[in-house]
């Protein structure tokens, strides 16, 4: 935990010929980040989706609110539990695909103006067929602050990504590049670069392929109309990836510029990261090595495509057999074989299939395991399933 000590002293009593009194604080910021589930409820519930939020903690004292969106109905909950601080929100209906979540933030106490905390999580809750079905993701500033942003997202979803404020003319024709790569796996090549140039009416939503951009324009008084002055408003670019697949993760740099000036309207880098188990499940088999000039009598192997997070494959290790494993990997394929040369009695090799996940998110994780058994028959081996 790293901190910093605000030193206050108090000269009220100066005049009065006493020493100055010294008031020390520690400030610090939360240990631990911002943690979010979202989950159905049992179908017996009064409420179509829960949103429980955490956070430990700091000074200046953290502040958990709801992220509120309009049309959707839910009640909410505050406990703080030994310095944890948690909200409970319950929403009961929604008259159409919002998003709601929760927001942790403390003010920075002068003149510590840098120390302040601010986090976010949000879940997509979409309405289909009279059901509510959470979608959720998680979004944090990147290096470049107001340039870029991290999100961690669901695969399956329709996501929109956190709104980027448009400043400048943008009430004409407008011009929009995006450049994608795939940069987001360190141990792999990049998978390609997809580039698009077009135009579009700052009131249409422009669309192409899976992408959606369209301005989203809030006006500051309830009176005004699209002829109004520009300074009365607000705009922000909007970015929506439909139906969010494995191979959409990377990096999306989108520019946006006026007709009337050659100035950008919006810079900006999103990083997308999709979260997704793997497309087919564990797969074992065993293979006789009997017939070849290998001191290996037999080899187990298990396979499985990676996903994100990674998939852990490891070998549930048999008492009494003499072995040899080795990890390898193919493309996307993960790769556990284990070379057998003895066993002093029937044994079962067994491989276990396992994914990660993150604090700061509620996502369900795979897990597979398989196993094959190797039986003794006159001093040889055999496998019940080669």
């Amino acid at each position: 935990m790293r901190l910093s000590c605000l030193l206050y002293i108090d000269n009220s009593l100066h005049n009065m010929n006493f020493h100055p009194i010294y008031h020390l604080f520690t400030v610090y910021k939360p240990p631990t980040p911002l943690v979010c589930h979202g989950s159905p409820p049992s179908p017996s519930a009064s409420y179509h989706f829960t949103i429980n939020c955490s956070i430990t903690d700091g000074i200046p004292p953290m502040n958990l609110d709801v992220i509120e969106q309009k049309g959707c109905n839910y009640h909410k909950h505050y406990t703080d539990n030994n310095g944890t601080k948690v909200l409970s929100v319950y929403v009961t209906s929604c008259e159409q695909n919002s998003t709601v979540g929760c927001i942790a933030s403390s003010k920075p106490l002068d003149p510590v103006s840098t120390l302040k905390y601010s986090d976010r999580c949000e879940f997509n809750i979409s309405r289909t067929y009279q059901d509510i079905v959470g979608c959720s993701f998680h979004c944090i500033d990147g290096p470049n602050t107001n340039k870029s942003i991290y999100c961690y997202v669901i695969a399956g979803c329709d996501f929109t990504f956190p709104e980027v404020p448009i400043l400048g003319n943008y009430k004409s024709s407008l011009s929009l590049s995006m450049n994608y790569s795939d940069d987001t796996r360190s141990d792999s090549p990049s998978r390609g670069i997809y580039k698009y140039n077009g135009k579009f009416w700052f009131r249409d939503v422009n669309t192409v392929d899976r992408y959606s951009f369209q301005v989203k324009v809030e006006y500051l008084w309830e009176d005004e109309t699209p002829n109004d002055n520009l300074g009365r408003a607000a705009a922000a670019l909007s970015f929506t990836i439909d139906d969010v697949r494995a191979e959409d993760a990377g990096s999306y740099h989108v520019t946006l510029t006026g007709e009337t000036t050659e100035d950008s309207l919006v810079q900006y880098n999103y990083r997308l990261f999709t979260i997704y188990q793997p497309s087919t499940p564990l797969l074992c088999e065993m293979q006789d090595l009997s017939t070849d000039s290998s001191i290996y009598k037999l080899s187990f192997t298990c396979s499985v495509p990676d996903a994100y997070p990674s998939v852990v494959l490891d070998m549930i290790e048999p008492k009494g057999c003499s072995y040899y494993k080795s990890y390898s990997r193919n493309d996307d394929i993960k790769k556990l074989t284990v070379y057998i040369s003895t066993c002093d009695l029937n044994a079962t090799f067994s491989c276990t299939a396992t994914q990660g996940g993150f604090e700061f998110m509620s996502t369900i994780p795979y897990s597979n395991s398989c196993s094959l058994e190797v039986i003794l028959v006159s001093q040889s081996m055999s496998c019940l399933a080669c």
